[in-house]
């Protein structure tokens, strides 16, 4: 049987109605939350009024709210469904001969078209409110600015100079970094005094960085009002290190999903991994079908939907869909050590720490710790892994 049009409306708008609400509610628990933590922050620090954590509080609802979809679709789902079978209306279509997945149908497509604009219309402005958020927080909270400006022509780097001589900051431009040698190529290097005046030009084939120090090989210094000199090798004092550089570059969140796949080629292009932001991209790619995928969990909170009694319901669900997720995380982590050791030309035992890969194999590893907790919570329910699928099959169609 066919399901009408009026009636796939009605439930769809229903769906929306619901998600909203629990959207709402999920934003305001989460903004009071991120508040207190924002006040906890501003406490020790000085010059930081209550009208700048409000800006940073609402500056991270957007990215919240695309954070907390899918979980606004299962809860908004549950109280659409609940509140349709409390006035039996459910009840009616189900002996109409209308099925569960035909009545799930409108709600399921509704939820794929929000993930669809909620990644290709929504998440740029989110991505742009968040990026102001990291630059306030990093004027008022962290005293971070950034120092790296990343273009299709190479990298751009600043120094800031805190010691007594007239030289304040060095802007360092490069081609090319190598992490493995740590050597920069066509590299040059802009001193202005504290006044922001220009001092100096420092023109090298390339650089090497080592410990407090720019090593510039075959170097050419310009000085205002004076012809160039030409020099084997120039040393730099300098307080960048990779860790540093990589730290400061644009955290995957504050690009638009758009903008990513163009980041990404200029990142491996400058010689930089690029893995965290890829991954980052895929996450968007396929944040419709998670939406579309949370919609169905919603029957198992009513147990006499479809005739099926499945005791377990939602709880177990939710905890089987975190320990897959976790499951796979941990072989994630064990493959991605490999492939971090193997690109540092190291073996399995240690070695050096790319810092990008390092911080993707700890968050690997945390989601297998989470996986091993939640194993352990579904053996002292009694609920074994292979014993899941049965349990689709009690919703019946």
């Amino acid at each position: 049987m066919r399901l009408p049009w009026t009636l796939s409306y009605y439930i769809a708008r229903h769906f929306f109605v619901s998600f909203c609400i629990a959207l709402f509610g999920l934003l305001v628990i989460t903004s009071m939350i991120d508040v207190v933590e924002l006040i906890r922050r501003a406490s020790g620090k000085e010059n930081v009024p209550l009208s700048i954590i409000m800006e940073l509080a609402l500056l991270r609802v957007p990215y919240l709210a695309t954070k907390l979809a899918p979980y606004a679709v299962l809860i908004g789902s549950m109280m659409a469904l609940t509140r349709l079978t409390r006035t039996h209306e459910l009840v009616v279509a189900r002996s109409a001969g209308i099925s569960v997945w035909q009545f799930l149908a409108p709600a399921v497509a509704l939820v794929m078209g929000l993930g669809v604009f909620m990644t290709t219309a929504f998440n740029p402005l989110a991505s742009v409110l968040l990026l102001r958020y990291e630059h306030i927080e990093g004027k008022y909270l962290t005293g971070k600015p950034s120092l790296l400006a990343i273009s299709s022509s190479g990298l751009w780097l600043r120094q800031m100079e805190t010691g007594e001589g007239n030289v304040s900051e060095h802007i360092i431009y490069t081609m090319r970094i190598s992490q493995s040698t740590m050597e920069f190529s066509n590299v040059i290097v802009f001193s202005f005094d504290k006044k922001k005046k220009f001092l100096s030009r420092l023109d090298a084939q390339r650089a090497v960085l080592e410990q407090g120090i720019l090593h510039l090989y075959k170097v050419i210094q310009s000085l205002p009002g004076q012809p160039p000199k030409n020099f084997d090798e120039v040393k730099l004092p300098t307080t960048l290190t990779l860790s540093r550089i990589q730290d400061s570059f644009a955290s995957p969140e504050t690009m638009s999903f758009w903008s990513l796949p163009s980041f990404i080629t200029v990142l491996e292009n400058a010689g930089f991994s690029a893995l965290q932001h890829r991954l980052y991209w895929h996450s968007l790619l396929a944040n419709p079908f998670l939406m579309a995928g949370t919609a169905p969990a919603a029957p198992w909170k009513n147990r006499h939907i479809g005739g099926c009694r499945y005791y377990h319901g939602l709880p177990a669900l939710l905890l089987y869909r975190h320990y897959s997720c976790a499951w796979l995380g941990g072989y994630a982590a064990d493959h991605a050590g490999r492939l971090v050791a193997r690109y540092r030309g190291d073996d399995d035992r240690g070695g050096p720490a790319v810092t990008p890969g390092r911080r993707l194999e700890n968050k690997f590893t945390e989601v297998g710790f989470l996986g091993q907790r939640i194993e352990l919570l579904l053996h002292i329910g009694g609920i074994n892994r292979d014993g899941f699928p049965f349990a689709f099959r009690c919703l019946k169609a």
